[in-house]
């Protein structure tokens, strides 16, 4: 699986047109999980166990490339840096069966959706509680995401409420008990 990330401060339109080469991946792996979930009809838990050796192997075949050699010598493997790779081991399998539930439980749109949610809620979170600047454009791509966002909610409640209707009985028998 081929994934490439690009973190920018500030990009341009150039290059913000390199996003396709993070969300498209992306978008194919999420698929891929769902329909491996239903295909070998895994339990979140399962699946996350056969993925999680699967993407320790690929990474330990990066490491080596991205992180710089001082960092992985014997003097710089301290307590407090095996707390932290510990601590953030932890936050990823947390992470990753959120992940598992949620695709398992919905569809990989309604993951996508709550990913926007998401992004949404830490930008206005950073603006609210940090003071971080928000400009006018992000402001407006945050309402549209949100527009967005309620009105996939609106759709998707719509759908199961019919669903919900047309399953139950038309006329229903009222059962009396008597004591």
């Amino acid at each position: 699986v081929f994934v490439c990330t690009m973190f920018s401060h500030g990009a341009s339109t150039s290059e913000a047109s390199s996003d396709g080469c993070t969300t498209q991946p992306f978008r194919l792996v999420v698929q891929w999980v769902k329909t491996k979930q239903d295909d070998l009809a895994l339990s979140p838990f399962q699946l996350l166990y056969y993925q999680a050796p699967i993407s320790a192997c690929l990474l330990a075949c990066v490491v080596p490339f991205f992180e710089p050699p001082s960092s992985m010598a014997p003097e710089a493997l301290t307590t407090d840096a095996l707390t932290a790779v510990a601590g953030s081991a932890a936050l990823a399998f947390a992470f990753n069966l959120s992940i598992f539930m949620v695709i398992g439980k919905t569809s990989p749109v309604t993951y996508n959706v709550l990913g926007h949610t998401k992004l949404c809620s830490i930008l206005l979170g950073s603006f609210a509680f940090f003071g971080e600047s928000l400009l006018p454009a992000q402001g407006v791509g945050i309402a549209l995401a949100l527009l967005g966002v309620f009105w996939y909610t609106h759709l998707k409640l719509q759908g199961s409420s019919s669903t919900r209707a047309s399953v139950l009985p038309v006329h229903s028998k009222r059962i009396t008990r008597t004591i």
